[in-house]
């Protein structure tokens, strides 16, 4: 596609900078016509967006199928709000949030990032950009569209 971006990814986590970046990344798709994929890591220890735990790595456990469907059905409500629906995919995935990013985009090829400047755990940022992002930030050869 030429002068645009082909395929976009789009983590979310509920977030209000990933909401933000989701708001972008329909502009961008309403541009230019962009496949765009909506990732949620459900991350080990997470019983929900609005909880977060953090635990021991012997007490870290996978998360419930609850949290699947209910992660699932709102990317799906997310997506029908997009300019090409059609175009639009809904990841799920498990593991840890900045690691699972990094792999999907290197396994899917994508050709940029559209991601909030912090995730639901932003009580850092009043110290430092959001973990999850700086660590997407130095581990990708591709742009990454960073809204806050």
């Amino acid at each position: 596609m030429a002068g645009g971006y082909e395929k976009i990814l789009v983590p979310y986590d509920g977030s209000e900078a990933s909401v933000k970046a989701l708001a972008q990344a329909k502009i961008l798709q309403d541009m230019c016509g962009a496949r765009i994929t909506l990732l949620e890591v459900l991350s080990n220890g997470l019983s929900g967006r609005d909880q977060v735990n953090y635990h021991m790595l012997d007490q870290v456990q996978p998360p419930d199928p609850a949290s699947y469907r209910a992660a699932e059905a709102d990317l799906n409500r997310l997506k029908a709000d997009f300019p090409l629906p059609d175009r639009v995919q809904v990841l799920l995935a498990e593991g840890p949030v900045a690691s699972t990013i990094i792999e999907t985009i290197d396994r899917e090829g994508y050709d940029l990032v559209v991601m909030g400047s912090e995730g639901l755990g932003h009580a850092l940022k009043r110290f430092l950009l959001g973990s999850v992002t700086k660590y997407v930030l130095e581990h990708v050869d591709i742009p990454v569209m960073v809204l806050s």
